[in-house]
């Protein structure tokens, strides 16, 4: 049996409807060695891609919205790939509830910034995952005491280091 050229190797021509196989594409790059990274490596080299990201959020919505308006940014590291991080900015009118957003996202890293009508930019929370929120507050004395602030507001907790 013929193989397909490496080109054609993900196209699929079901049913009178072409696609691709992405889950053998992910599956052929799980095969693949690739250096471990850590995520603050990934981190860094994304930065620029990021700050561009962020950049055109504001742009896009520094007329829609009144000033201050926010951008929330949801970070996540994907399980099923090494060096993969993603990010999702969300521009808004009006700030979410920390408490909500660990809800709703529980293992994602969470960031919000407010935006002024001159363009300043101020960061008004970040909070981590839910499991790295409990390693935190389990041991506040070992992390930067803004991030033990960030992290306990949400609950109703006042901890004092």
């Amino acid at each position: 049996m013929d193989q397909a050229p490496e080109k054609d190797k993900y196209d699929i021509n079901k049913y009178g409807k072409k696609g691709k196989r992405v889950g053998q594409a992910v599956y052929d790059i799980l095969l693949k060695d690739s250096p471990t990274i850590t995520t603050e490596e990934i981190l860094d080299g994304y930065q620029h891609e990021f700050v561009k990201e962020f950049e055109k959020c504001i742009e896009e919505n520094k007329n829609r919205y009144e000033s201050p308006f926010y951008v929330f940014v949801l970070s996540h590291k994907e399980p099923w790939a090494d060096n993969v991080v993603r990010n999702w900015f969300i521009g808004r009118q009006t700030a979410p509830e920390s408490y909500e957003m660990i809800l709703q996202y529980p293992n994602h890293m969470k960031t919000l910034y407010r935006i002024d009508k001159v363009g300043r930019i101020e960061l008004d929370w970040v909070i981590p995952g839910i499991q790295d929120i409990r390693t935190i507050l389990k041991n506040p004395h070992l992390y930067d005491p803004q991030l033990v602030k960030y992290c306990s507001l949400p609950f109703g907790i006042k901890i004092d280091i």
